[in-house]
């Protein structure tokens, strides 16, 4: 029954923890079955361990080598075993790291950081506000970048998350549940309206996820104000209000 657990329990590890499991195993093995072949030759435990590393390794310094027939021709099995399985495990580790850094590029990897800022929707704004945050906190704080039309990460310094974000499963990989903050910009690419009832949908997942968490939102149009602040806006700025008193501001000094 023990051993079932454990075999269920191993299955259920990383391929590359498994690998490193079972070279663990055979080093301990192949150690003690070296020490029982000969005893004077490897009589303590750090000349074993040393033999295993550079054999399993093919480095092969040759300080320590077996003196019997038996023994060298124990350490050709080794050699054959233990390389390759090492080789595997180099390999395979390689191919992770490289699957991992693609996962992340094609904002398909998981967010495991806290007290992050995460920003919805790519855009000038969206890279301006990076930018501002990169100069005020460095890269002390981290950033998740959420955005459902872009194919890869636009950005280096920040994690891209692809994604609807108004979809708790999107808002999972971003992490919500440990985030501080959260911007969600108006997508330019639909109309202001539709724009507004994005948003307002993201923010309520938001807020069904992780209700302590201080959003700011942007809103294009008046009519959608109260329902942003029913929705849980700690924030609102009103981009098209903005924007209007810039030009009468701008007209204003053009008529005096």
């Amino acid at each position: 029954m023990r051993l079932k657990w454990l075999k269920s329990k191993y299955i259920q590890l990383p391929e590359i923890l498994r690998i490193f499991i079972v070279i663990i195993i055979l080093m301990t093995l192949i150690g003690f079955g070296m020490h029982l072949i000969e005893p004077k030759t490897f009589d303590t435990f750090i000349d074993v361990l040393w033999w295993e590393t550079i054999t399993f390794t093919t480095i092969g310094y040759g300080d320590i080598v077996p003196k019997s027939q038996s023994g060298q021709i124990f350490s050709i099995l080794t050699i054959f075993i233990g390389a390759g399985f090492v080789t595997y495990f180099y390999t395979h580790l390689a191919s992770h790291v490289m699957l991992s850094q693609l996962r992340d590029h094609y904002g398909k990897s998981l967010f495991k950081g806290d007290q992050h800022m995460i920003i919805v929707g790519w855009n000038e704004r969206t890279k301006k506000i990076i930018e501002s945050y990169r100069t005020q906190y460095g890269l002390k704080k981290s950033i998740v970048l959420v955005d459902k039309t872009l194919k890869e990460s636009p950005i280096d310094d920040c994690y891209f998350i692809k994604g609807n974000p108004y979809e708790d499963a999107t808002m999972m990989n971003a992490n919500i549940m440990e985030a501080k903050q959260i911007i969600i910009t108006a997508d330019p690419n639909v109309l202001e309206q539709d724009a507004d009832i994005h948003t307002i949908m993201t923010l309520l997942t938001v807020k069904g996820l992780n209700p302590k968490i201080h959003a700011i939102v942007e809103i294009l149009t008046s009519s959608q104000i109260d329902n942003a602040k029913r929705a849980g806006a700690n924030r609102i700025i009103q981009t098209s209000e903005l924007t209007t008193k810039a030009i009468e501001n701008s007209l204003g000094k053009l008529d005096r």
